[in-house]
């Protein structure tokens, strides 16, 4: 019989159900008001955590004739057992603790049956009726702030993860074990969690905002792979204009990866491209080399002020299980800002390749307003300073609908010279860029939040 078992009832209830080491059924169920109903996405888990305490109790011994009270130490020991049901509601999970007890019954049993995913419950063969999205197998019991958030892989304790993204087949993948599943009678679909994997857009290193359009007839034609076609009647060529490369992974590159390799040429760094097109739902990266993210600034040219350089949506990745943005998010975000800045004033690949860059010295970050999944941001970035070989800035990260500020990200760069390993002048070219910056942002008011200092304030006597 299985060890354990995790479904929904009739009612819509959680249930966790295993049978004990004296193999009698013990069963867990959620309270009423976590009820899952139908049509609805939810992240639901169970954690059982083993725990002991040693307390002192009186007992009354005979000793050499006489009776005493003596303390004798006892040890209790108890398993807490939590059902968690997480529910997306006004742009982010919201968790619900529909269960928790102490249960002091017989130690849980084991066997060497096979993890069974999408089966009924104890009583029942039958099939999970719905969607699953992931599967998540953890060899410690999740703290409660734990069981709604996205994850990297790399998280201690992780032993197994479908993340079921194949989207063809028969197999999924653990992406931290060995243990890969094999599928029986079930179908791909669109994955339904709102902080699932997502499909992106990116012009120029850069994410784009998309929106949902009707497809243009059978756009796809026949299964093979198709770049550019448009059906109208017939499959015809609707691109106009001239695709220089294109390259195919089998594994997503991040932002980062792209924009490393975006106006140059793969050399070595070719794990994991795809040589022929042999699968129609690998990503696909189109570069055209002769475009450039941030149109560089040229002589006599006055920048704006501030500068407006860089704009995203927040990506899924950047949110914790509460879905906004995560307090690292905010500076990776604003580390896009600056690599924006950096092409405008000329510090781009081959400027790098040559052994120069700037590093970041100091940061302040001042946390303003939460932001959600998906909505849009806004950086404004403003010159503060610039000397022979440092550069003082603040990027101000808005929303992209109404323009509120939700953080401020003070920095002070220092130009480096990365082969002798030391800071070293700013070159002619960028220096000129950066002193036409710093002369058009000279009239800005400074922001209050430049210079802040982090203390509490000192007690009134």
């Amino acid at each position: 019989q299985p060890g354990y078992s995790l479904h929904v009832n009739t009612a819509g209830r959680l249930v966790f159900t295993f049978r004990d080491e004296d193999g009698q059924e013990r069963e867990f169920v959620a309270d009423a008001a976590s009820r899952l109903t139908v049509g609805n996405f939810y992240r639901v888990a169970v954690t059982r955590r083993h725990q002991s305490e040693t307390r002192n109790v009186k007992e009354r011994r005979t000793i050499n004739g006489e009776t005493v009270e003596v303390e004798v130490p006892v040890v209790e020991e108890w398993d807490d057992i939590e059902l968690h049901i997480c529910r997306w509601t006004g742009g982010r999970y919201q968790r619900h603790i529909g269960y928790s007890q102490k249960y002091h019954g017989p130690k849980p049993g084991s066997n060497s049956e096979r993890l069974l995913i999408g089966r009924g419950p104890l009583r029942s063969s039958g099939p999970f009726k719905g969607i699953i999205s992931e599967v998540r197998v953890w060899n410690r019991a999740l703290g409660r702030f734990e069981t709604c958030q996205n994850l990297t892989g790399q998280e201690s304790g992780l032993i197994s993860w479908w993340r079921l993204d194949e989207n063809r087949g028969y197999a999924a993948e653990d992406a931290t074990g060995s243990n890969h599943a094999s599928i029986n009678q079930a179908d791909w679909i669109k994955n339904p969690d709102p902080l699932g994997p997502s499909f992106k857009i990116l012009h120029n290193g850069v994410f784009m905002e998309t929106e949902a359009v009707s497809a243009p007839g059978n756009a796809r034609g026949s299964k093979a792979f198709r770049l550019g076609p448009l059906a109208n009647g017939t499959v015809k060529d609707a691109f106009k204009g001239t695709l220089e490369e294109l390259r195919v992974w089998r594994t997503v590159r991040t932002q980062e990866q792209i924009q490393d390799n975006l106006f140059l040429r793969l050399l070595g760094e070719k794990e994991g491209i795809i040589p022929a097109l042999e699968t129609a739902h690998a990503i696909a990266e189109a570069v055209r080399l002769a475009a450039g993210g941030v149109t560089p600034w040229r002589p006599g040219e006055t920048p704006a002020a501030p500068l407006r350089l860089y704009r995203t949506p927040v990506e899924p990745d950047w949110v914790d299980y509460n879905g906004h943005m995560t307090e690292s998010a905010y500076l990776t975000a604003a580390g896009w800002a600056s690599d924006a800045l950096f092409r405008y004033i000329g510090d781009d690949e081959a400027y790098r390749a040559a052994g120069h860059s700037f590093y970041t010295v100091e940061t302040h970050i001042h946390f303003i307003r939460e932001v959600a999944v998906h909505e849009p941001i806004d950086f404004t970035t403003q010159i503060l300073g610039v000397d022979a070989k440092r550069v003082h800035l603040l990027h101000a990260m808005h929303h992209g609908d109404d323009d509120g500020l939700l953080c401020t990200v003070e920095q002070m760069l220092v130009h480096v010279d990365m082969d002798a390993g030391r800071s070293a002048p700013i070159l002619p070219d960028v220096a000129a860029a950066l002193a036409a910056i710093a002369e058009a942002h000279a009239a800005l008011p400074i922001p209050p939040q430049v210079g802040s200092v982090m203390r509490l304030p000192q007690p009134r006597n």
